[in-house]
């Protein structure tokens, strides 16, 4: 929800998030929304190739449909393998809650934290 929250609620600089899913629609979502930020707070999400639930892949779509509608709008994803290595493809056939997605849904990838996550808030700062 942190994602949501910084889309929609004036004076935030920036938000990097780990692993969180798509605040409008699920993968098998009836009710699917459709995006409609108030604010262009830049947004970056990392997510594990391979994630509890798909994440990696609903997540990387609604990254992608945030930037087909909103050209101002820096909406980043970044990809780490099983080795907290960048990658550029999710894994789709993660769709389990069970398994290496859910056991790596749970651990923070530490080493990540500055390139993945501070180096954003960096770039961009409350202005």
């Amino acid at each position: 929800m942190a994602v949501e929250y910084a889309l929609n609620t004036p004076g935030i600089a920036a938000a990097a998030v780990y692993s969180a899913p798509d605040p409008y629609r699920d993968n098998h979502d009836p009710c699917a929304q459709t995006p409609y930020p108030t604010n262009l707070t830049p947004i970056r999400i990392l997510y594990n190739q391979c994630d509890v639930l798909n994440m990696c892949v609903t997540g990387g779509s609604f990254i992608e449909d945030l930037n087909n509608r909103y050209c101002d709008l820096t909406a980043e994803v970044v990809i780490i393998d099983s080795f907290l290595q960048r990658t550029s493809e999710c894994d789709e056939s993660c769709t389990s809650e069970f398994g290496i997605g859910m056991l790596q849904h749970f651990r923070w990838p530490i080493p990540r934290n500055d390139d993945a996550f501070f180096d954003f808030f960096r770039k961009h700062p409350l202005s």
